[in-house]
């Protein structure tokens, strides 16, 4: 599983939505490292028990996607 950010944050350093950007007044929690390790456990953990949408749903609400990526290799 990888996990991107969404387009919908303008912010890669906060989790401020794109349509709240403009309004400075409201406080925004900062994106972490640690942060997004966490939630991405837990929406793996969620996946694996058969909860996808509830995973996904997560996923979205702290501006992540859940991508997964195959790599073949040809030997030639």
């Amino acid at each position: 599983m990888l996990t991107l950010v969404r387009q919908n944050y303008a912010c890669p350093t906060c989790i401020v939505r794109k349509s709240d950007f403009a309004d400075l007044r409201n406080y925004q929690p900062e994106r972490t490292v640690q942060d997004m390790k966490r939630i991405f456990h837990q929406a793996q953990d969620l996946d694996i028990s058969g909860d996808i949408s509830k995973a996904q749903d997560m996923l979205q609400t702290n501006g992540l996607v859940n991508v997964e990526v195959g790599i073949f290799f040809v030997c030639t």
